[in-house]
Parts: structure tokens; C-alpha cells; sequence
């Protein structure tokens, strides 16, 4: 359960009038963000529960009640008759690189996690050739593994804000972070990763030990040398982590809305470092807002 797809659910039915269905979504996105702010440490926006509740009065019966019942006392945001909103949604930041770090285990713990894996595909002839191997491989022997790991990646800007005419600025709120999560997503497969990929390694080395064995009884001593030697290189080689990922994902969302008189507006958007300095500043000519509507512009930074 994600909050932020949740919180982007319901106002999409709310643009279609389906009030039901957007305080089901609200409701769902409260309860992801309640979850997301022990595992991840985001909050929930602060224009959440207020939106949830302008759905749910326009819904009608006692759903209003019930969400002021479970997430406390706030104020339904209200938009002024002949206004629409705009909706700036910010990716911000390069999302953290995956890279791959190595580290060396004995043989004997490392062979230790391919038997419930092999009992579980099969034999092969590879399977009986590694396991006939690693009966004369010593424990240990050590094998490098490589792992994947995540590396932050740097960047300056930490918020927008909206300035439009005869408006007050809206500053923009934290909706998801994407780099927290794929640091915790790999942490929770750790274990499994981690067996996987010795498992791997193992294998490989046991298969390149056998291969070479059969190599020294059927080949001179300079075929074998070459072909243990080409073995080996290839299984070094081979030996790398996943760390296939998204490069253009951001690192983090932010959202911000501003209510605005219905009409074409040039939105000046201003982004911010950490210590409120202001880094860049971009203009988004004539977005044409609706009265009662709501208009969704993305920007992207990576500064």
C-alpha cells in the first residue's frame, strides 16, 4: 500500500464526482501514510486529512464524523466559489544509485544454502557435476560474492513553492519517498537476497572446480592449465550483483495546491535548499484552471 498513489487516487474521483469512492481512497491513503511513518518516516501531508474531508461532506452521512472520529479534529479545506486548484507535483532528486559491493565467505557456509535450493530444481548435469566437486572442495576455501547495496546521491533542493498574482504562496509537502523505500524494500529481502546469491556463488565455484578437475585427467598440463585458468576467469567475471534500477525515478515527491480564480495563470515556481535559500526559480505559462477543477502540472529538478 502506497500513500501517495492512494492520495493521487482519490482525486482523481473526486475530478469525476465519485465522492464514495474518493473517501474509500482517503481513507486507504491515511491508513498508508500511518504504516509509511514508522517504516519510512513520512508523515502524513498536512492537506491530507483536510481534502478527505472535504470529500467526505460532499459525500454526505457520517463519514465526516467518522474520519474526524479516527484522525482527529481538522477543517475541510474549502475552495472559493469561481475558483479551481492548481496541483504541482515535484519529482525531486536523483533516486539513490544501485551498486554492488563484495564480500568473501567459506566455502562450507557458502555450499550450505545450495542444498535446499538444488533439492528443490532437480538434478542436472551440472547439479551432479558441482555436487561430486564439492565433496573435495575444503570448507574452508573462500568464494567472493557480490551483494547490491544503495548509494545516495546528492542534491541541493529540498522544496518548491507556487507564486501566483493576487495569491498566497503554497509551499509544498512531502508525498513520497522514493529513495527510503528502496533502501527498505532490498533491507526486508536482505535474507533472501543474501542466501540467493551465495547459493550462486557457491555453485559456480563448484561447477569451476569440477570442470577443471575433469580438465587435469584429459588434457596435458598446459591445456589443463588453460582451461582451469579460463574457468576461473570466467567465474570471477560472471560474479556480479543486480543492480538493474529505474535511473529517471526521483528520490522524493512533493505537492503543493493553490486555489485560484478560474482562468489562465502563469505559475512561478521557486525551489529551495534545506536552509530555505532560494536555488532556481521556473515559470509555467498560462495553465488554464477551471472553476470547481483541478489542474495537475508535473516539474522535475535533480539539482
Amino acid at each position: 500500500e502506497d500513500g501517495f498513489a492512494r492520495y493521487l487516487t482519490a482525486m482523481f474521483y473526486e475530478e469525476r464526482g465519485d465522492w464514495n469512492e474518493a473517501v474509500v481512497a482517503y481513507r486507504q491513503a491515511l491508513r498508508a501514510y500511518k504504516r509509511a511513518r514508522k517504516l519510512y518516516g513520512i508523515r502524513p501531508p498536512p492537506s491530507l486529512l483536510p481534502n478527505a474531508l472535504r470529500a467526505a461532506r460532499r459525500r454526505g452521512g457520517s463519514a465526516e464524523r467518522e474520519l474526524e472520529q479516527r484522525y482527529g479534529p481538522a477543517r475541510p479545506r474549502t475552495i472559493p466559489e469561481g475558483h479551481g486548484e492548481a496541483v504541482v507535483l515535484h519529482y525531486n532528486g536523483p533516486a539513490p544509485l544501485k551498486a554492488e559491493t563484495f564480500f568473501e565467505v567459506s566455502f562450507g557456509a557458502g555450499w550450505a544454502y545450495v542444498s535446499p535450493m538444488k533439492r528443490r530444481q532437480g538434478r542436472d548435469s551440472d547439479g551432479d557435476a558441482a555436487f561430486a566437486a564439492a565433496r573435495s572442495i575444503a570448507a574452508h576455501e573462500i568464494i567472493r560474492v557480490a551483494f547490491p547495496k544503495y548509494l545516495p546521491r546528492p542534491y541541493v533542493i529540498r522544496r518548491m513553492e507556487i507564486h501566483a498574482p493576487g495569491a498566497e504562496p503554497a509551499r509544498s509537502e512531502l508525498v513520497e519517498n522514493v529513495g527510503a523505500v528502496a533502501v527498505r524494500s532490498l533491507e526486508d529481502r536482505r535474507d533472501v537476497v543474501w542466501g540467493r546469491t551465495i547459493a550462486r556463488a557457491a555453485f559456480k565455484y563448484a561447477v569451476s572446480k569440477g570442470l577443471c578437475r575433469k580438465a587435469r585427467r584429459e588434457f596435458d598440463d598446459l591445456g589443463a592449465l588453460l582451461t582451469c585458468a579460463a574457468l576461473e576467469a570466467a567465474r570471477i567475471a560472471t560474479e556480479r550483483a543486480d543492480v538493474r534500477t529505474w535511473r529517471t525515478v526521483p528520490d522524493q515527491i512533493g505537492l503543493a495546491s493553490q486555489a485560484l480564480p478560474a482562468g489562465q495563470h502563469d505559475l512561478a515556481i521557486r525551489f529551495f535548499d534545506g536552509r530555505g535559500g532560494l536555488v532556481t526559480e521556473r515559470t509555467i505559462p498560462s495553465v488554464q484552471v477551471s472553476p470547481g477543477e483541478r489542474t495537475f502540472v508535473m516539474v522535475r529538478t535533480i539539482q
